[in-house]
């Protein structure tokens, strides 16, 4: 279970390296974020085009890439049923094996790919190279019994235990906040003991992700304070505390101090068949 748990932060050290912002080198974050989204099924090309309009056009519901309806990876949560379906991880499987045959055979569907020839060549490259690897070591697996133990106990087994904790984690980025372009509006920030944040490459601070994308993970708590203290400022002058007034619904506010699993019991209990929270994640 520890590697598990390890292991689904897997995805933050991909994501740090995508940016550009883990190593000086660029090309030492072009080679790690390969290996992390070879371990992860997330191919690296494929997310930095799917993340870059994430950023470009946080909270449009036109643009945003992780919230374009149909998508099984930002599915929307109207209840409970969804809730439990979505920290599963098992939306995040179908999508990722569908996306890896389908960009395989130069089929980029995506509002984020589709009108863009050399990202398709580049997305649908990488992903028969990544594809043809996981076949070879399909092949291993079958023909050797210790390669297929060592898979599954060191990989395959922790990976699918792990998404439910990135799941858990993911849900409090965007979830609930309001479908605007203010970064104070539509991330959130939420605070957590020292070592999950290390261990999420300092994400937690995630308003502040958003603000400076190119800001190292290891500045965020710094850019953190700036960010509170302007809002501090800005609130007195207001009459209102402007990072609280992205919350969408009631029952969310202030869930940005409770940590992830005060959050998600807030989210869980505002889950009702009459109030849906949208969709507002990814990933």
């Amino acid at each position: 279970m520890g590697t598990a748990f390890v292991s689904a932060f897997f995805f933050h050290g991909l994501h740090e390296t995508v940016h550009q912002t883990a190593f000086r080198s660029k090309w030492a974050n072009i080679a790690v974020a390969h290996v992390l989204g070879f371990l992860c099924l997330r191919p690296a090309r494929h997310y930095w085009y799917y993340h870059l309009d994430h950023h470009r056009y946080t909270g449009n519901p036109e643009r945003d890439s992780e919230l374009q309806s149909g998508s099984f990876l930002d599915l929307a949560i109207d209840g409970p049923v969804q809730y439990l379906f979505y920290l599963s991880g098992i939306p995040f499987w179908i999508d990722a094996v569908c996306s890896l045959i389908r960009h395989a055979f130069g089929y980029c569907t995506e509002s984020y790919l589709c009108y863009k020839m050399r990202a398709c060549r580049q997305v649908s490259r990488e992903a028969r190279i990544y594809l043809c690897l996981y076949v070879w070591i399909a092949v291993l697996a079958l023909k050797y019994t210790i390669v297929a133990t060592t898979l599954l106990r060191n990989w395959v087994w922790p990976a699918l235990l792990a998404q439910p904790i990135l799941r858990f984690y993911l849900l409090a980025e965007h979830r609930g906040r309001k479908q605007s372009t203010l970064v104070y509006e539509n991330t959130r920030t939420t605070y957590t003991n020292w070592f999950l944040r290390r261990l999420a490459w300092c994400m937690p601070y995630h308003m502040e992700h958003h603000a400076w994308p190119s800001v190292p993970f290891y500045k965020l708590k710094d850019a953190n304070h700036l960010l509170v203290q302007a809002a501090h400022e800005a609130s007195a002058e207001r009459g209102y505390d402007v990072l609280e007034q992205g919350e969408a619904y009631p029952e969310l506010k202030e869930s940005s101090r409770l940590g992830y699993i005060g959050f998600n019991l807030r989210f869980w209990k505002h889950l009702r068949p009459d109030r849906g929270v949208r969709k507002g994640l990814g990933r």
